[in-house]
């Protein structure tokens, strides 16, 4: 286990920024392949106009949240250490102004990394709801999409429903409730852990989440321990794979769905487009879309990756 005197913390940050990216890149492959299986399974012809654009709001809304932990990680440690010849100050050491304001620093990056993934899974409402609604001039956020999918799509029988009822009790109301209180209560009331040097004439700072925020996000965690405390850092971490584990698991329920009420077929023989693709096999003569082999070389990838972070995140805990 990862421990700072008595706080559990990410062991390794460059490697956990390099694993989140990689697990951004494995998750907008994904995005990008149900795109095209949308393409193959729909006579929609709006593909670069529309779900293109709903596609790369998504994408953009994930990098925007990445970046935001970017600044979380590179603040921790440029914000470590107060110099008090530079810095004097004649109060007690938990009240030295600049302890404070790297506080609210650091918590404002934090407050939008959670602001960031929630609106990323409104944008993920608009682009799967686009998919499925009738009325495509109709996308629905996803609070919206939740509701819709409670009330079962309106009679069709969406394989995909159960998993986004799964998804909003288990990721999006938890993050939303969080939301909520910062927006419209209180900040959180962050810790902060604080040792002095007296040689080097220093203050060294270590920045926690607060308890209570813990607690509402325990279940995010491999474990949890309401003992200790977490460095700032470790939470909106495992906010992040929560989420992104998220989206990747609605995609199998997308495309599943998207493959049960097919018009590919139609699509080849009334050349959907001129630059429509398929393949067509001469031994069984059949023709099979192309986004299948998209499709199977994002999940080869996803699993190779999720067995690999499987072990990494229990590994936090191990040591």
């Amino acid at each position: 286990m990862g421990k700072i005197l008595n706080f559990i913390n990410i062991p390794d940050q460059k490697e956990d920024i390099d694993n989140i990216s990689k697990f951004i890149n494995v998750t907008n492959a994904g995005i990008e392949a149900i795109t095209n299986v949308y393409d193959d399974h729909t006579l929609d012809q709006n593909i670069t106009t529309r779900v293109f654009f709903l596609q790369e709001n998504l994408i953009y809304r994930i990098y925007a949240a990445f970046h935001q932990y970017e600044l979380l990680i590179e603040g921790m440690n440029s914000k470590s250490v107060i110099d008090l010849k530079s810095h004097p100050h004649e109060g007690e050491d938990p009240m030295h102004p600049k302890a404070y304001q790297y506080s609210a620093q650091l918590s404002s990056i934090v407050d939008s990394i959670f602001f960031h993934l929630c609106s990323a899974f409104d944008y993920y409402g608009h682009f799967i709801s686009y998919m499925f609604e009738k009325n495509k001039d109709r996308t629905l956020d996803w609070s919206s999409l939740a509701k819709t999918a409670r009330a079962g799509f309106k009679g069709r029988e969406l394989k995909i429903a159960e998993a986004i009822q799964e998804v909003d009790m288990k990721t999006r109301i938890p993050l939303d409730k969080y939301r909520g209180e910062l927006i419209h209560r209180k900040r959180d009331l962050r810790r902060i852990g604080m040792n002095r040097n007296e040689e080097a004439n220093q203050l060294t700072l270590i920045f926690a989440a607060s308890p209570e925020t813990m607690k509402h996000f325990k279940n995010f965690l491999p474990k949890y321990e309401p003992e200790s405390n977490y460095t700032l850092d470790f939470l909106p971490s495992a906010v992040f794979y929560r989420s992104l584990e998220s989206i990747n698991y609605l995609l199998d329920y997308v495309r599943l769905d998207l493959i049960d009420d097919t018009k590919f077929i139609k699509n080849v023989k009334n050349k959907k487009r001129a630059d429509f693709k398929y393949n067509f096999d001469v031994v069984s003569n059949q023709y099979y879309p192309q986004s299948e082999q998209i499709w199977s070389a994002y999940k080869k990838h996803h699993d190779k990756y999720y067995q690999f972070l499987k072990k990494r995140q229990s590994a936090y805990f191990n040591k």
